[in-house]
């Protein structure tokens, strides 16, 4: 397991979090001469670039590693309600601050957490905080990291996803694609990553990385 520390997220959070300010100001009736100093601000955050979270946490942009992968599963939960933007007083009226809600602090907590952990306990942690459980299936067995085809994975009917466009969209743009699957045979079934799946379809990739669980 890589045992380089994760780096603490900047917390000049605008650097990837896009916002509408929604200004307002008093119109001049307040004196103010040539600058309105009463501006007030009801700011919306609007995007968020996970992507540039998760280079700033660990350094690189590619997935290299278990650790790699386990925070890069775990930062796709983090979410625009995790961060609250609002007004504070100002000489010219109201700035912009954006800060980290307690949800948000909880998440990066978990993320810093995983260096401390074994390969195989990352990927517990991922499953654990995704479906609030580890299949009974998984657990006594190894892990190893695989580049196979990805004609050789099997989707489980009985773990079937609706997948979300939007989600999809976002690992397009990836070289690597780093699924989760059970070695049947000479087959590999899906365990986690129906999203990066669907990409590498889409993109037409012909092998992808994968972490096996076996015996």
């Amino acid at each position: 397991m890589k045992t380089t520390k994760l780096n603490e997220l900047s917390t000049y959070y605008q650097t990837f979090l896009d916002y509408e300010r929604n200004e307002s100001n008093c119109g001049g009736g307040r004196n103010c001469e040539n600058y309105c100093h009463c501006t007030t601000l009801s700011p919306e955050i609007t995007n968020i670039d996970l992507n540039y979270i998760y280079k700033d946490i660990i350094g690189h942009s590619s997935i290299e590693t278990i650790l790699d992968y386990g925070v890069d599963r775990l930062v796709q939960s983090i979410t625009m309600n995790d961060f609250d933007a609002h007004g504070v007083s100002g000489y010219y009226g109201e700035e912009l601050e954006i800060t980290l809600e307690e949800s948000g602090k909880d998440k990066l907590n978990t993320i810093y957490s995983l260096e401390n952990l074994s390969d195989i306990e990352i990927i517990y942690k991922c499953l654990e905080k995704e479906y609030g459980f580890v299949l009974e299936t998984l657990k006594n067995k190894k892990i190893k990291v695989l580049d196979i085809d990805l004609k050789d994975i099997i989707l489980p009917s009985d773990q079937y996803k609706k997948v979300n466009q939007e989600v999809v969209a976002n690992y397009r743009n990836r070289d690597e694609i780093w699924l989760l699957v059970k070695e049947i045979g000479t087959k590999y079934s899906l365990i986690d990553g129906y999203h990066r799946y669907s990409s590498a379809q889409q993109t037409n990739k012909k092998t992808v990385k994968v972490i096996v669980f076996y015996d």
